[in-house]
């Protein structure tokens, strides 16, 4: 088969949204955007609370809960594997430490099978957030409608919670099913921003973008 050139990124949004990467050119390394980094900084956030309480659920839940490796982590990110049954427990029990201590997060949850990824964020950052941070860095060249969002799994949620166009790959996780059916429930036409395609991985994100109108249908 016929091989494509990809046009080369200008951005990267990576880490669950805690950070951002530009490319100079399409054959240097991606610079980190420091601008980025200090709008994340504040805001009741603190990676030491955040270490602190969740070093008490491993210690509730022994062998059930643990921190992820260390390159799965930043001064704005940390994850915990949690096992699947228990997800939600050790989410509330986070939440409340983080309260107590006066610690600001977001939460979110991905993964299938036996285990979960539970991200604790800063409560600034997100895909969403990055999404709309690097729209603003490119002088608003396309807006929302104009942007698409796409995702397999529970940390996507709440990027496709904006205005943006989004797919929903055919081989998505649960809990992101789990919400296109709320939507669906609260308001049908959401139908018409979120697509749920029969394809999965990026045959799923093409059949999307034939959707929208991004791509030729005959590609």
């Amino acid at each position: 088969s016929a091989k494509v050139q990809l046009t080369p990124p200008i951005a990267l949004i990576a880490s669950v949204g805690t950070e951002v990467y530009w490319y100079a050119r399409s054959d240097a390394e991606p610079q980190l955007d420091e601008e980025w980094q200090q709008l994340l900084s504040g805001h009741g956030w603190s990676e030491p609370g955040v270490k602190s309480a969740g070093d008490c659920a491993i210690d509730r839940w022994t062998g059930s809960v643990h921190w992820r490796p260390d390159s799965e982590h930043n001064s704005f990110k940390r994850v915990l594997g949690v096992r699947a049954d228990l997800a939600s427990d050790v989410e509330a029990f986070l939440r409340a430490k983080l309260e107590e201590i006066g610690v600001c997060a977001q939460f979110a949850c991905s993964g299938h099978g036996d285990w979960r990824y539970l991200d604790i964020l800063s409560p600034k950052a997100g895909k969403l957030a990055a999404t709309h941070h690097v729209r603003e860095k490119l002088s608003r060249q396309f807006g929302a409608h104009q942007t698409v969002c796409c995702g397999d799994s529970g940390n996507d949620i709440a990027m496709m919670e904006g205005e943006e166009r989004c797919i929903i790959v055919g081989n998505a996780q649960r809990e992101l099913l789990e919400w296109r059916q709320s939507k669906l429930a609260a308001d049908a036409q959401c139908s018409k921003r979120i697509y749920f395609a029969s394809a999965q991985n990026a045959h799923g994100i093409i059949e999307g973008l034939k959707f929208f109108g991004f791509v030729d249908p005959s590609f």
